[in-house]
């Protein structure tokens, strides 16, 4: 049985839940995802930093499906750009694959999808390799995606297994000129 992750805050779980986003837990047992309180366990924040150091967009690849690349390493951050005005309020993510199950993702295979208030949106991977990190952070707040996409709401980290084609992609002034249109 293959896991996925899925990853659920928003509005209306609170209000299904009878707290409100402004709610305080009563115990360890309410920082629970699905349960009202949109922060993470404090063992959770700690673990891992939710920003990504040094990651310029100048130095970034992008596809025309709005997914940014950048390499670092041999690893490979992948993230949604911000060219999603019409996709509304994000209730979840889905990532597909995952370090835990040691996954491996292919240049375009699906690997994550967004359930948004308009629609469900599928993105495809731009790089080949084994998936060595999800953001987990996207499970506590999925509207990272939106609010940070270029920083804390990156998607999953994959070691590359062969260099990108950077024919395929556009740099950030292209991909600036795409998003006018």
């Amino acid at each position: 049985m293959k896991k996925i992750s899925i990853c659920c805050v928003s509005v209306m779980l609170f209000a299904a839940c009878g707290a409100g986003p402004n709610a305080q837990a009563k115990s360890a047992d309410d920082n629970v995802p699905g349960n009202g309180n949109s922060s993470p366990p404090s063992s959770v924040q700690a673990e891992k930093p939710l920003t990504q150091e040094g990651i310029q967009k100048e130095k970034m690849l992008f596809t025309y499906d709005e997914v940014w690349v950048s390499v670092d390493g041999g690893v490979a951050t992948i993230g949604m750009t911000d060219c999603h005005a019409d996709m509304g309020e994000i209730y979840a993510t889905t990532i597909l694959k995952s370090a835990a199950d040691n996954d491996t993702v292919y240049d375009g295979e699906t690997f994550f999808v967004v359930h948004a208030e308009n629609d469900a949106y599928e993105y495809q991977s731009p790089a080949d390799g084994e998936v060595v990190e999800e953001n987990e952070a996207l499970r506590w707040d999925p509207q990272l995606i939106l609010k940070d996409p270029y920083g804390k709401g990156w998607i999953i980290k994959v070691k590359t297994s062969r260099a990108l084609n950077p024919s395929v992609f556009m740099d950030w002034g292209k991909y600036q000129e795409h998003c006018k249109k």
